[in-house]
C-alpha cells in the first residue's frame, strides 16, 4: 500500500493475498480505529496483536515479527509514531495476576486516551496510594517519569518524606 486511504474506501483484498506481517493466512484489512485510515492486509491473529500494540502492549511474538508490526501499525498517517520499546509488557505478565474484565477494559481505555502504557497508570495508582497510606521507606524515582526506563543512569532512590 504506498498511498493512505481511508477504510471503506479501500480496495478489495486479492484471493491469492496473505499476510503483510507473518506471510500465512487469509489478510483482512487492518485500519486504525482512532483515525480511519488502512495500514495493512493482515490475518486475523496479526490483527488483534496490532490491537495489542495499539494499547502499547508487547505481544508474545518473536522480535521480527513485533517490528513488522511495529512498522505496519505507524502506516497511520495521523499516529505518533511508536517503537518496540515503547511497548509495555502484558499486565498479567508484570503482575502476575489478571484484573477483573471491567477494571481491565477501564484501564486499557485510559491508557489509549493518555497514550500511556497501561503498567504506568497501575504504578503512578499505587504510588498515589502509598503517599496518601503514609507508607514510609526507600522507593525508585524514575527522573525521566517512565517507569519502564530502568537504566541506571535514570533511577534515583529517594527516602519517603513520611
Amino acid at each position: 500500500m504506498s498511498e493512505p486511504v481511508k477504510y471503506g474506501s479501500h480496495p478489495q483484498i486479492p484471493l491469492e493475498a496473505i499476510c503483510e506481517a507473518c506471510g500465512k493466512g487469509r489478510p483482512v484489512t487492518d485500519h486504525c480505529h482512532e483515525h480511519g485510515w488502512v495500514r495493512a492486509r493482515v490475518c486475523r491473529h496479526c490483527n488483534a496483536l496490532l490491537g495489542l500494540i495499539d494499547r502499547r502492549i508487547t505481544p508474545k511474538v518473536e522480535s521480527v515479527l513485533l517490528a513488522v508490526l511495529v512498522a505496519l501499525r505507524n502506516r497511520c498517517p495521523e499516529c505518533d509514531g511508536l517503537g518496540v520499546s515503547d511497548l509495555s509488557p502484558a499486565l498479567e505478565d508484570v503482575m502476575g495476576a489478571r484484573l477483573p474484565t471491567d477494571l481491565h477494559e477501564w484501564l486499557r481505555r485510559e491508557a489509549f486516551e493518555l497514550r500511556e502504557p497501561m503498567n504506568a497508570i497501575v504504578v503512578a495508582a499505587l504510588e498515589e496510594r502509598r503517599a496518601r497510606s503514609g507508607a514510609r521507606g526507600r522507593w525508585v524515582y524514575h527522573k525521566d517519569g517512565d517507569p519502564l526506563n530502568n537504566d541506571p543512569a535514570n533511577l534515583e532512590i529517594r527516602e519517603s518524606e513520611r
